[in-house]
């Protein structure tokens, strides 16, 4: 998760109208161990667009992958497009 700017935005209140943007495949599964020194045994793991679902029931949530998961760090050219629409 990055914060670019907090123009009096943050924190996140829920109301009606709300619309927030998720892009990134990993806030579905979240991605949390690795090799090495990040090899993990969680005894739990949110899941961010669950999470941001249960804060904010009465907003819309828009999800798109906007990126492919498969370490090449490209993504096919829709999704990149709705990416740049997401709201």
């Amino acid at each position: 998760m990055m914060l670019l700017k907090n123009d009096g935005v943050l924190p996140l209140t829920d109301a009606p109208g709300l619309s927030v943007a998720v892009i990134g495949e990993f806030a579905r599964p979240p991605r949390f161990q690795g090799a090495g020194s990040s090899r993990v045994s969680p005894t739990r793991a949110d899941v961010p667009l669950g999470e941001l679902a249960a804060a904010l029931p009465s907003a819309t949530l828009r999800f798109t992958a906007g990126y492919g998961t498969s370490g090449d760090d490209t993504a096919p050219e829709p999704q990149l497009a709705d990416a740049g629409r997401a709201p």
